[in-house]
């Protein structure tokens, strides 16, 4: 923005090129309207009036500068409270999707929950069924087992009754193969003795023939005694035949017997052997059964280890949310202790800017009030002016002629040109003085004007984060003091809009007076 002024234009890049100024008419309406329009009689004293003017106008304008200075100190402060209010809310938004993330991840946690107790209800039921089908095979493997030794024992006593049968059958036969070959030992003796005993009996009958006509009568029974007798070998033989054929229809029906038990045996042995194949099915089974109930365990701790470590990490992130929360209200508290602050230095600022406008004032006053009335009576008695005013009403205080018609001598005029001399030299002291002041406060001013821009352009408000649906905001449900502080900070938002509002004016105002007092300065170096 670029402004002609007195000395020639000049630029001012580093100012907003919103701010505008108050009319420099408002200057003249500040003093009395008594002094408008007012002449004076033209002499040494006309120049000492401009001087007195310019130095109240050049006073009045430090202390507006004076004012707008420390005016733009604090809207810096509001400017970092803007700030901080738009990091605040920057920071409510993220904790407001920390919360809708944590509200999130505990539904997760809850529906995971519930998956795990179904599956847990699940694995129980499995379990038991399981259970109960181990504890049926068992029981069915027990009486298999049972049965098994059962059909082994009686296998036992099967064999060991046809053992002792075939041994006693053995036994027999031998001691009936010895009696009959004894017996056929003993028959072949008897044979061979009748045989002998017919040999001799022929030759003695041979020998005897002639006397048996003799003898017939005497030798009767000598027929009955060549007829064989039956003796106790052959009554043993008969008894030993018939034991003979009792012993092999015995032995025939052990042999019946023990054929009937050798397919019983066959029979059990077949099925055992069916009882040892149902057995190793079922023990594969069992055993199959047994591994993906190993694994279904292993999934089961595996999960159960995943959602322990998810909880554990939703914990931690809770936790994480809540230390973060604790420092977010510590900043929120130091923000609202640091408005509170701001406040009170601005009231106190306000104070001592109405004080210092109330010494502006009456200093106004006092320099407006006639000379006459400061004067010793001496010089007053002794310098007898008749002065007339002249009114003028195109006349203003910064123009005015003044026009004096008074009858002087010579040695008043002398009085007159030096106090007038030391008076000039005076204000020309306290210009000087304001000059260096001016210059000072422009570039105090300049720096604060870059100082400002290079903190708007390094702190660039954030931009609202805009949400459909409101979130469920977890920060109040776990510190409800933080809604009393949004309430508070509600206020002091409305209460920062209103003094960003007369940020501007007090930006224009800042513009002018700087621009103003550029134009003075250069119209005192001017003089």
């Amino acid at each position: 923005m670029a402004e002609q002024g007195p000395s020639g234009p000049r630029s001012f890049a580093n100012f907003d090129e919103s701010v505008s100024f108050a009319e420099p008419q408002l200057r003249s309406e500040m003093l009395d309207d008594s002094f408008k329009n007012v002449r004076f009689v033209q002499d040494q004293s006309e120049e000492l009036a401009k001087l007195r003017i310019d130095n109240f106008n050049l006073r009045l304008l430090c202390h507006k500068y004076d004012e707008v200075f420390k005016r733009g100190q604090i809207e810096n402060a509001g400017l970092r409270i803007y700030n901080l209010e738009q990091e605040n809310m920057k920071i409510r938004g993220q904790l407001d999707r920390a919360s809708r993330i944590l509200s999130s991840l505990k539904h997760e946690n809850e529906s995971l929950r519930n998956d795990n107790e179904k599956l847990t209800e699940n694995l129980e039921i499995s379990v038991n069924e399981w259970q109960r089908k181990y504890d049926s095979l068992f029981a069915d493997f027990q009486k298999l087992k049972v049965s098994e030794r059962r059909s082994e024992s009686r296998c036992e006593v099967i064999e060991s009754e046809s053992f002792r049968l075939e041994t006693a059958k053995n036994a027999e036969l031998s001691t009936l193969q010895q009696m009959l070959t004894s017996a056929e030992s003993k028959i072949t003796l008897l044979e061979t003795e009748i045989a002998e005993l017919r040999s001799k009996g022929n030759t003695s009958i041979d020998r005897l023939s002639g006397c048996i006509d003799v003898e017939d009568k005497e030798n009767v029974d000598l027929n009955d005694l060549l007829t064989p007798l039956s003796s106790p070998l052959k009554m043993s033989r008969g008894s030993l035949l018939r034991r003979y054929v009792a012993a092999q229809e015995m032995l025939k029906s052990l042999n019946s017997n023990c054929d009937s038990l050798s397919i019983n045996l066959s029979n059990c042995r077949h099925e055992l052997s069916i009882s040892e194949n149902k057995f190793r099915l079922l023990l594969e089974q069992y055993n199959d059964e047994k591994a993906s109930h190993l694994r279904d365990l292993e999934q089961r701790d595996e999960l159960e280890k995943n959602l322990h470590d998810r909880i554990a990490d939703l914990l931690r992130d809770c936790s994480d949310k809540d230390e973060l929360n604790e420092e977010l209200t510590g900043e929120l508290k130091q923000l609202k202790e640091f408005d509170a602050r701001i406040k009170e230095e601005h009231l106190r600022q306000l104070n001592k800017l109405h004080s210092l406008l109330e010494d502006r004032e009456r200093a106004l006053l006092e320099m407006y009030v006639p000379e006459a009335t400061h004067t010793p009576t001496e010089e007053s008695e002794v310098v007898a002016e008749v002065t007339q005013y002249h009114h003028d009403p195109d006349s203003s205080i910064f123009n005015s002629n003044v026009d004096v018609v008074t009858k002087e001598k010579a040695e008043e005029q002398q009085m007159t040109d030096v106090t007038s001399y030391v008076e000039m030299n005076k204000l020309q002291h306290e210009v000087a003085l304001l000059r260096s002041k001016l210059v000072t406060q422009i570039k105090a001013n300049t720096r604060l004007k870059a100082a400002f821009n290079a903190l708007s352009e390094s702190n660039p408000p954030p931009q609202k984060v805009v949400t459909d649906n409101p979130p469920v905001n977890i920060s109040i449900s776990l510190n409800p003091s933080i809604l009393e502080e949004a309430g508070n900070t509600s206020q002091v938002n409305e209460s920062f809009a209103s003094l960003l509002n007369s940020n501007k004016k007090v930006s224009q105002t800042l513009d002018r007076t700087v621009n103003e007092l550029k134009s003075a300065l250069s119209r005192v170096e001017a003089e």
